[in-house]
């Protein structure tokens, strides 16, 4: 495995006070838990990959620990949100869950530098899409 691609997301609009509970735990689960955890567990195989490009890479370049560094061949991308960047009223708990996944983006980043592994965070603006879809 070289790459995982977080993409599911789910968002309702309304004021806080008035926001079901359900909705927000699921906006957190669906948005922030989910993708952590999926990461937590597929990360050994993400390293793997990573440190076998990066010790080839490193070979072929007579040693260099820079290549090394600077190979990632795995990668982690997160979709999170413009809205983070610009917080949007009765999209607060929308807004939380994005932010977490931000959060926890630039902290594994710093975290597996010079694995292998890359981590990246696309922020996409607003979309339509249907009900269901």
């Amino acid at each position: 495995m070289t790459t995982v691609i977080h993409n599911a997301g789910v968002a309702w609009m309304g004021p806080t006070d008035t926001q079901p509970a359900s909705s927000i735990d699921t906006m957190l689960a669906v948005n922030a838990h989910a993708p952590i955890f999926m990461t937590r567990a597929l990360l050994p195989f993400l390293r793997t990959a990573g440190s076998v490009h990066a010790a080839s890479s490193a070979k072929a370049c007579g040693g260099s620990s820079k290549a090394a560094v600077t190979a990632a061949p795995a990668a982690v991308v997160f979709v999170s949100s413009v809205l983070v960047m610009l917080p949007t009223p009765k999209y607060t708990a929308y807004n939380v869950s994005k932010c977490l996944i931000d959060s926890f983006a630039w902290s594994l980043r710093l975290e597996l530098q010079g694995s292998g592994v890359a981590v990246h965070v696309v922020r996409p603006g607003a979309t339509k899409v249907r009900a269901g879809a």
